[in-house]
């Protein structure tokens, strides 16, 4: 190959970095290496079912009943998903599963929205937070947002918390969390709620908390 040809090589490569950059920041692929980073290995999904059943399973009997779901906002707004053969209850390996294949598509950081209505109108002003449920480890960060005149939010991982590589993005980790709001109009923190944060969702997830 003439030196020319191999310019021109070379130019065609780096005419699409930019582009790969942003995605891989997005994926968590630039913090490889970096333990500071936000990764795609902060859960363990053995581990985590294992937690959760340690702190939920309540009469021991490896299944995750209504009843012990309520202690847990988020398994329970993710029971659907998760209960994969419709019994109404959660095993250890069911949930194993889910968080296997949420934590196996190496996503590191995921764009969430979250919609605030209150008596079926949008809520402005609302203080999002989304935290982690614990179970999962201390690897999740939590998140948070306020929501404008339309009621939503974006919710995001301060940038104060995150590596110089990754701030800007206004992104959260997937995970299962609860949701708390505050509001001035409310005379006492909004019951918590729960949900997924699923990496799958096309175009980032949508959250809608009715109050």
């Amino acid at each position: 190959m003439s030196a020319l040809n191999r310019v021109i090589s070379l130019l065609e490569r780096l005419r699409w970095l930019p582009s790969a950059l942003i995605a891989c920041s997005l994926a968590g692929c630039l913090s490889r290496g970096k333990p500071e980073a936000i990764n795609t290995s902060f859960v363990n999904p053995a581990e985590a079912a294992a937690n959760a059943f340690q702190q939920y399973d309540r009469n021991a009997d490896g299944r995750l009943d209504a009843a012990e779901m309520a202690a847990c906002p988020g398994i329970l707004a993710a029971k659907a998903g998760y209960d994969a053969n419709n019994d109404g209850v959660i095993t250890s390996e069911e949930l194993t599963s889910a968080l296997t294949a949420m934590y196996g598509r190496g996503v590191g950081l995921t764009r969430v929205t979250c919609i605030v209505t209150s008596g079926g109108r949008p809520l402005s002003g609302a203080e999002v937070k989304f935290i982690p449920e614990p179970f999962l480890g201390t690897g999740i960060l939590p998140a948070n947002g306020t929501s404008d005149a339309n009621g939503t939010a974006t919710v995001a991982i301060p940038d104060e918390q995150l590596p110089a590589n990754q701030r800007g993005l206004h992104s959260m980790q997937p995970g299962i969390y609860r949701v708390e709001i505050t509001h001035p109009s409310l005379k006492q923190p909004a019951k918590p709620q729960g949900c997924e944060v699923n990496p799958s969702v096309r175009d980032g997830n949508v959250i809608t908390i009715k109050l």
